[in-house]
């Protein structure tokens, strides 16, 4: 089988631009055999332009969760920003600031225009 039958598997009408070892194992099924047909499929998918652009991105593995406890409330508070929000809201505001109480959930939240040090000094006061 030669390159442009590899494509064919791959990229053609009943090819879904798979992996390599699944287009290998394609390739066995209509009757295809040949000693380095693994690596050659492996090869091909790897070099495919349209798998590299809109392929799964490699993320770092997942850190195992571990419980924030806090036996009062009020007593630790996690806090994050919401944005850019597009549009801005009539006051021009496009972030917000959160804050949440780990014990009683409880939610502050307050738009902001910018994420500045002195907005945030602010919030938390």
């Amino acid at each position: 089988m030669w390159n442009g039958d590899l494509g064919e598997t791959h990229e053609g009408i009943c090819g879904a631009h798979q992996g390599g070892r699944k287009m290998c194992w394609l390739i066995r099924r209509y009757g295809y055999f040949w000693p380095s047909m693994m690596k050659n499929c492996i090869e091909y998918s790897k070099g495919c332009e349209a798998c590299q652009r809109h392929g799964l991105i490699q993320h770092a593995p997942s850190v195992p969760m571990n419980p924030v406890v806090k036996l009062w409330a009020f007593r630790g508070w996690a806090m994050d920003l919401i944005g850019k929000i597009y549009p801005a809201s009539s006051k021009q505001h496009c972030v917000i600031i959160v804050a949440t109480d780990y014990f009683t959930k409880w939610v502050e939240a307050k738009p902001v225009k910018s994420t500045t040090s002195q907005e945030i000094i602010t919030f938390i006061e």
